[in-house]
């Protein structure tokens, strides 16, 4: 059985329209009335989380996991133990959210369910080794069909996140991001995002907070057989314009 735990905000935001209005004189060109058109998502694609991630045709992610969480929670008023507050951006684009949660395999402690507890802890523990090109975990960000409903986009992320990592160990946290404009056109195209620990997040018979867990998504192989994993879920799925 896998417990799951979606973090109530400590915050409040604008109301929902008004979100949506100010995200969109952001997006809209003054002289035009159509919103500008988002550039669209590879289906699925694989960022490392590091502080200092060098490596050919691989764009980092921020540089922490609590950052990472985050951003993808449109969390604001979080505070990272080694670069401070998140940037109000993050809030500012809460209209974005339509849905997110923290999954985590059953054998997790109870400690876990703090919504950053997990991140926090993997952070310290490779802060610990003063090596600035740790991989600390993968942003995992992946196109979701456009005409389905919030419900259904909730249930794909997470049956993905439970077959291909929480049945592992693995914690996850993810968050669905999507925004109609005007006439029905999307600001910005649904997309899952998922935060995926390359570390051990706890100490266990099996090894130490902070070590290496490969079989999680640690390889290209790995990440490949990810891909395929999405693509045969969810590919059908997609219409031309996703």
């Amino acid at each position: 059985m896998i417990r799951k735990h979606v973090p109530a905000p400590p915050f409040t935001f604008p109301p929902a329209t008004e979100q949506v209005h100010q995200r969109r004189a952001r997006l809209v060109r003054p002289h035009l009335p159509q919103p500008r058109k988002m550039k669209r998502l590879r289906l699925f694609n694989v960022r490392p989380i590091s502080v200092a991630w060098q490596g050919a045709g691989r764009s980092p992610a921020f540089k922490t996991l609590v950052a990472n969480t985050a951003y993808i929670w449109r969390d604001g008023l979080v505070t990272d133990r080694r670069f401070g507050r998140m940037p109000p951006s993050f809030a500012e684009r809460r209209a974005e959210l339509r849905t997110y949660g923290l999954s985590l395999p059953a054998s997790a402690p109870v400690w876990t369910t703090s919504p950053y507890a997990v991140w926090d802890a993997v952070d310290s523990a490779v802060d610990t080794m003063n090596d600035n090109m740790s991989v600390r975990g993968w942003h995992i960000v992946s196109t979701l069909p456009s005409s389905l409903s919030d419900w259904a986009w909730k249930l794909l992320v997470e049956t993905f996140v439970e077959k291909q990592f929480v049945r592992r160990g693995a914690p996850v946290a993810w968050a669905v991001h999507a925004l109609l404009g005007d006439e029905g056109k999307w600001i910005v195209q649904p997309h899952a995002h998922m935060i995926v620990p390359a570390r051990r997040y706890r100490t266990t018979q099996a090894g130490q907070v902070g070590d290496r867990m490969v079989n999680w998504a640690g390889s290209r192989r790995q990440q490949d057989a990810l891909r395929r994993a999405w693509e045969t879920m969810v590919g059908p799925l997609l219409s031309d314009t996703d």
